[in-house]
């Protein structure tokens, strides 16, 4: 029964989190490749840091009661990430905002839900008065600490595998890259498109039709200068910048053998 209240309880906490995450400031900055990314979610970090509280209380709780507390536990912890519902809300509107905005609240939540896990990792999950022997203890307790561990990698696994399984994240980097290049490059790319100086087959023109994929504009529309024709020092260093941010989300967020 005391688990079951205690999960109602932290729905609702998910249910309120959910309406108000997206009046939090940091969400201005999160399409903007010309910004560092914005730290995590602030919902989400006050969402965790509940967790955190409302789990390490309840342990102490379950080690008095259960009598077999780890199972008790381990329970528990599947069901809280089987509700964070939050998360797919975040990631679902951040989306609907641009796919760059998606993959920094998407790699931002992974290292926030990393740090949540590693604290839950530290659980003492014992039952009082069973053991006198602090060989015993220790050894209880090491046992116990690593199966609370496995349950926690798995929920983890479980919880971004929708975000990361197969190309699905590659992918939207992918996606993300052509549309900030193409965005950037429209009027360098509009004037030489016009002047006729790409030709079809070479390396420069077929640089561009990739980019240019990502763009609904028809770039003989495009009003443009002789200007337009040179790449500025500042898109040149900005394109560096974008490619760098996302060389670092793909080595937190792909498997080791990528």
């Amino acid at each position: 029964i005391s688990i079951s209240i205690l999960l109602i309880m932290l729905k609702n906490v998910f249910d309120q989190l959910k309406k108000n995450f997206v009046y939090f400031e940091s969400w201005s900055d999160l399409p903007n490749p010309q910004v560092p990314p914005p730290p995590v979610d602030q919902g989400l970090v006050n969402l965790y840091q509940e967790i955190r509280t409302t789990v390490k209380q309840e342990a102490e709780v379950i080690n008095v009661v259960f009598p077999d507390p780890v199972g008790v536990m381990q329970v528990f912890l599947q069901r809280i990430f089987a509700q964070l519902t939050y998360l797919e809300s975040l990631l679902m509107h951040a989306e609907n905002n641009s796919t760059l905005a998606y993959l920094r609240c998407l790699v931002a939540a992974n290292i926030a839900t990393k740090e949540l896990v590693e604290d839950l990792k530290g659980l003492d999950m014992r039952q009082k008065g069973l053991s006198n022997t602090s060989y015993l203890d220790a050894n209880e307790a090491s046992h116990n600490s690593g199966t609370i561990a496995e349950i926690l990698e798995q929920c983890i696994r479980d919880l971004f595998v929708p975000y990361t399984e197969g190309d699905r994240y590659i992918e939207k980097e992918k996606k993300s890259l052509g549309e900030l290049y193409s965005s950037l490059l429209l009027q360098f790319t509009a004037y030489h498109t016009q002047q006729k100086q790409l030709r079809a087959g070479s390396l420069l023109g077929r640089a561009f039709n990739q980019i240019t994929l990502y763009s609904n504009t028809n770039l003989m529309d495009v009003p443009t200068t002789e200007d337009d024709g040179n790449l500025s020092v500042n898109s040149a260093m900005l394109m560096l910048k974008i490619h760098a941010e996302a060389i670092r989300r793909a080595m937190k967020l792909s498997p080791f053998t990528e």
